[in-house]
């Protein structure tokens, strides 16, 4: 659903392992951050990880648009805008708005590790 890479950007910290099926949180990912000195999980919200997955996108210069077809599968596009040029994504269909958001944003952090090199 979302890399530990991708976490570990959008919460600032170093993310060591990912529980997709948490016990505690039915809407929840677990997770665990280097350096916990108990190593025990932490736990997000998926809604209030995909809002902050969005915020993180605004601080790399990009905008994410989610929608849902009548067919129930969600779609995102990407929008990047600065003073040198603009850029659309293609649209990217998945099966849920927050799955979508996360797909959006892994895109940004490949491109923007691409450019970095």
């Amino acid at each position: 659903m979302i890399s530990k890479e991708l976490l570990s950007e959008v919460l600032g910290k170093e993310i060591l392992s990912i529980y997709n099926e948490p016990r505690k949180c039915l809407h929840c990912i677990g997770f665990t951050v280097k350096g916990d000195m108990f190593n025990g999980a932490d736990y997000i919200n998926i809604h209030e990880l995909q809002h902050k997955c969005k915020e993180w996108a605004k601080t790399e210069s990009y905008h994410i648009t989610t929608y849902t077809h009548l067919d129930t599968s969600a779609v995102s596009l990407i929008h990047y805008t600065n003073k040198d040029k603009r850029y659309s994504s293609p649209p990217m269909s998945v099966l849920s708005e927050p799955e979508a958001v996360f797909k959006a944003c892994q895109w940004i952090l490949n491109n923007k590790q691409v450019s970095n090199d």
